[in-house]
């Protein structure tokens, strides 16, 4: 409970009562620029220059999981390869009830919800009753793989909970519904069916029974099959993929060169790079253990096996950055691991050493992003906005729980919110100058308030009809007075304080 507590403590930091949690979803200006009208004209956090990841691919492919959008290709480059992984753009899709404003902001908290049932499923997998279980249980859900997919609203946490699903299942006696789960995991994840050996039981290889273990088969691959094939005839055939890998090892060894040329303390950006080492010493530990610990029989150990296969082969493409996709890719091997140490009991030593990407983890949810001009944010009578200043304005202030902006003589504040149709709302903030005069608020050009303001802040009430934008301007004749003596000293009229908007009741 305490886990789970400290992890939606961290992930509330990146909620906006205008954008919601879209900010996991890593959209950026370029994306922005091709996006489909149902994600642009939305609620989405947009990031400056080139900051885009696959998230915001899959959470515009989730408007419409048939691909028959006519927007998709133009918004998506190479749409049939982004396809492949359709699982979470789906049940966003669904969750949201089809409802274009509403699946960004849908999709970009699926995987909230996905890392408390891991959670949950962790811990009645993992049968935790003492420290070890605890901190094994805890190493995976805080492990780079685990929270960078939430992080970048990304399908690896999505895929790897089916995953345990599935053997749990198989352990239980169900495994041709074990099967049909991993099947249906493919659609998040391909490469989550490397895991497939699982469901391979050297008992049935030697009995000959070759109709089960190909029946295990069809219903592992027919999810996928049937989906790509569906793609290729909608949107056409995938031209990426095999770049992800390489000859065996020159992946590897590529990434422990960069591990080692880049642990420079010196460096601004040290910490991170520390814990992307870290983190490759831990998937080489997870591969250690499940070398050293052989047992065929076991499916968890079989499981692993194709995570080891994959991680020998990946290629820079899957290895290059901090920590790099290897740890959201390798998840199910993480898994694989973390219930073998718990069942064989094993040292802490391999408890420490398997769940060192923990800190890379942590460090992505450590700085939250925000846009420089943004003055406020609120959320009021279910009316959220965004309030961000325009030319004329001196840059935001705060005290506590008041915040202003000073300006010469007027300035432009853009609103948005996230009303879809003409609502009665109220705007409400203070004004200050420094020396009295007068002020006029404009609304979408239109006076709406004009009065005098003196050196003691006066209240401002403004009915207005809340649309998805809103322009306000401030203007006063008044010369300006210099705040000080020095000569970098600004010249201050009046700053306004405390902006809001809420829905009229």
């Amino acid at each position: 409970m305490a886990l789970a507590v400290l992890f939606l403590g961290m992930v509330s930091r990146f909620w906006h009562p205008y954008y919601g949690f879209t900010r996991f979803i890593q959209m950026d200006e370029s994306d922005e620029r091709v996006a489909v009208s149902a994600v642009k004209s939305g609620a989405v956090f947009v990031y400056a220059g080139s900051n885009g990841y696959d998230g915001a691919t899959y959470a515009q492919i989730a408007v419409d999981p048939s691909l028959r959008d006519r927007e998709l290709p133009q918004a998506i480059q190479n749409l049939p390869y982004r396809a492949r992984r359709i699982l979470t753009s789906f049940v966003a899709w669904t969750v949201a009830g089809g409802r274009p404003a509403a699946i960004a902001p849908t999709y970009a908290a699926l995987n909230i919800a996905v890392w408390l049932a891991l959670a949950l499923v962790g811990w009645r997998l993992l049968r935790v009753d003492d420290a070890r279980s605890f901190a094994v249980w805890a190493g995976f859900l805080c492990s780079a793989g685990v929270l960078h997919s939430v992080r970048l609203a990304l399908t690896d946490a999505f895929a790897t909970l089916l995953f345990a699903w599935a053997l749990t299942a198989a352990e239980r006696g169900r495994w041709r519904w074990g099967a049909a789960v991993l099947g249906v995991a493919g659609l998040a994840r391909e490469s989550i069916l490397a895991t497939a050996l699982a469901f391979v039981p050297p008992a049935a290889v030697r009995a000959r029974r070759w109709r089960e273990l190909l029946f295990a088969g069809v219903v592992v691959c027919a999810p996928l099959s049937v989906w790509l094939v569906y793609v290729t005839l909608t949107v056409g055939n995938a031209g990426e993929g095999w770049g992800n890998f390489s000859a065996p090892l020159v992946g590897l060894f590529g990434k422990l060169k960069e591990v080692v040329t880049g642990l420079d303390p010196r460096e601004p950006w040290w910490l991170l790079r520390f814990g992307t080492a870290i983190s490759f010493v831990a998937l080489l530990s997870q591969a250690a253990y499940v070398l050293r610990h052989r047992d065929l029989e076991d499916r968890w150990w079989r499981s692993a096996l194709g995570g080891l296969a994959m991680m020998a082969c990946f290629g820079t493409a899957v290895w290059e950055g901090n920590p790099g996709a290897a740890t959201r890719v390798l998840l199910p091997l993480s898994l694989a691991v973390a219930v073998l140490i718990v069942r064989r009991r094993s040292g802490w030593h391999w408890v420490v050493l398997t769940n060192l990407t923990v800190l890379s983890g942590v460090l992505a949810f450590v700085h939250v992003p925000r846009h420089a001009n943004e003055f406020t944010a609120g959320r009021a009578g279910g009316l959220g906005y965004v309030a961000e200043l325009r030319s004329g304005w001196y840059g935001r202030e705060e005290a506590g729980r008041h915040f202003w902006t000073w300006t010469a003589g007027g300035g432009e504040i853009a609103m948005r919110t996230t009303a879809g149709a003409p609502t009665a709302a109220t705007l409400t903030l203070r004004l200050r100058a420094l020396s009295p005069r007068r002020v006029t608020l404009r609304v979408n050009g239109l006076e709406r308030w004009a009065g005098e303001v003196g050196t003691e802040a006066i209240p401002v009430t403004v009915p207005v009809q809340a649309t998805r934008t809103l322009r306000l301007e401030l203007a006063s004749e008044a010369a300006p007075v210099t705040e000080g003596a020095r000569a970098d000293a600004r010249l201050l009229g009046f700053a306004v304080y405390d902006l809001g908007l809420a829905a009229a009741r």
